[in-house]
């Protein structure tokens, strides 16, 4: 890798980790468990989605039907919840 390019690489955890310490010093309760808790329950779905276009793409496939099928299931999901209560 040459260092022109490292730099680049850094850019994205170096704005998580500012935007890290903006909202600890905003909201006390932001670095809490619980909130980590919170934050890893609602972002699993994700995490679970993007992992599996990663192997798509890292075999050289292209799949742009992820998004279809999580707004398919994010859908009948809401209806589900609407029918059964």
């Amino acid at each position: 890798m040459s260092a022109a390019i490292a730099p680049r690489l850094l850019v994205a955890p170096a704005g998580i980790l500012g935007a890290g310490l903006i909202f600890a010093a905003v909201a006390p309760g932001f670095l809490s468990l619980g909130n980590a808790a919170s934050i890893a329950g609602q972002a699993w779905v994700l995490v679970l989605l993007a992992t599996g276009q990663m192997f798509a793409l890292a075999a050289r496939g292209f799949d742009i039907s992820v998004g279809a099928i999580a707004a398919l299931a994010g859908t009948l999901a809401a209806m589900a919840a609407n029918s059964f209560g």
